[in-house]
Formats: C-alpha cells, sequence, structure tokens
C-alpha cells in the first residue's frame, strides 16, 4: 500500500490515481486541511491531515497501520527542513531522489543558472528582474522553484526581494495571458515498482 502526502495537488492527485492501492491517509501543507472534510481518490475517502498536526496525529498512534520498511523515496517539492531530510534518507539507507522540481527541463534550467551564479557571480548588475509566475488555484505560496530561480538571479547582480514577484492563480488568466495547458501533461507512473510519493 502506498501512502501519497499532498494528494490534494494536481501531482498528487495525478500519482494516488494511477492505480496504486493507497493508505487513506494524507498529511497535506500547512494550514490547508480544513478545506478537504470529503477527499476521496480512486472512491476511497482520504483523511487529510494538516502539516502542522504531523507530529501530533503520529504521537497518538493515530497512523500505527502505516508501516513503510525498506521503501525507495521520489519527493518533489521545496517546503521542509532540507538539512533534515537528507540527514534522515542518509541515516535510512533506502534509496531516494529528492527534487525541487520534477520537470526534467525545470531541474535542468535551475541546475545551468546555479553554474553561472558560481562562475560568473554580479555578471548581471546593472540590469533589472520582473518575475511572474504561475501556479494551482489552491497554491498561496509563491513557488519554490521562483524562488530557488530568483536565488541564482541575485547571486547574478539582480537586485530582487520575493514580495516582488507577480502570482498568477487565476486558471483563465494562467491559459490566456500565459499560454499554460488547461489539462495537465500526460506522464507515466509504474506502480510495481517499490516506491513512495510523498
Amino acid at each position: 500500500m502506498y501512502q501519497v502526502n499532498g494528494c490534494t495537488g494536481k501531482m498528487g492527485q495525478a500519482v494516488a490515481a494511477a492505480g496504486l492501492q493507497l493508505v487513506p491517509k494524507c498529511i497535506t501543507g500547512h494550514g490547508r486541511a480544513g478545506g478537504y472534510a470529503e477527499f476521496s481518490i480512486q472512491g476511497i475517502k482520504v483523511d487529510v491531515v494538516d502539516g502542522d498536526e504531523r507530529e501530533k496525529v503520529m504521537d497518538q498512534g493515530m497512523w500505527s497501520s502505516i508501516v513503510v520498511e525498506d521503501c525507495h523515496l521520489v519527493m518533489g517539492t521545496t517546503g521542509g527542513d532540507w538539512n533534515k531530510l537528507v540527514k534522515d534518507v542518509e541515516a535510512s539507507g533506502v534509496y531516494a531522489v529528492i527534487a525541487p522540481q520534477m520537470g526534467k527541463q525545470v531541474v535542468a534550467f535551475q541546475a545551468a543558472m546555479e553554474l553561472m551564479a558560481e562562475q560568473f557571480p554580479g555578471a548581471f548588475a546593472g540590469y533589472t528582474l520582473q518575475v511572474t509566475e504561475s501556479h494551482q488555484l489552491s497554491e498561496v505560496d509563491t513557488s519554490g522553484t521562483a524562488k530557488a530561480v530568483i536565488s541564482s538571479y541575485q547571486k547574478l547582480g539582480l537586485p530582487f526581494n520575493l514580495d516582488q514577484i507577480e502570482m498568477v492563480r487565476d486558471p483563465e488568466e494562467q491559459v490566456t495571458r500565459m499560454g499554460v495547458p488547461s489539462e495537465p501533461p500526460q506522464w507515466a507512473c509504474i506502480p510495481h515498482l517499490p516506491s513512495c510519493f510523498c
């Protein structure tokens, strides 16, 4: 059985609907569980727990039926304590793919920007930057991808504060103004692989 945390988002729903046998529990982002009292995937009611309540819920033993043993991890998020995450994965002895973004082109672009920032610090000094980012309607925070790219531009000499980001959440504006597809792209999920999507 697979526990899919973040299954209230588009990526989590796509993974959870790919034919996996699900544990009917899901930890979601901080302050977001309240809107999912009647949430279900594949016709199965899923108990959505707020990220703020995770430790409390686990301490109460409500998750005692969930056992993950030697489960490899695939994680695509920018949230959480990255130092702790890396330390926990190293101590666990399991294989893990931890990426701030699951789109390989975006990851390649971020790596190229970071490399350029390291090799040519201050190269863009004197220029200005404007950032517009698009995300699903339920995403209230600035995307981690935007934050990571901006960090590279700052190292290249562009003064920019995160509060200057224009966040677009309206689906119609995303389609008409930004050319974002109205339907998410199809991607393959291989449910027989021993992976946990978190």
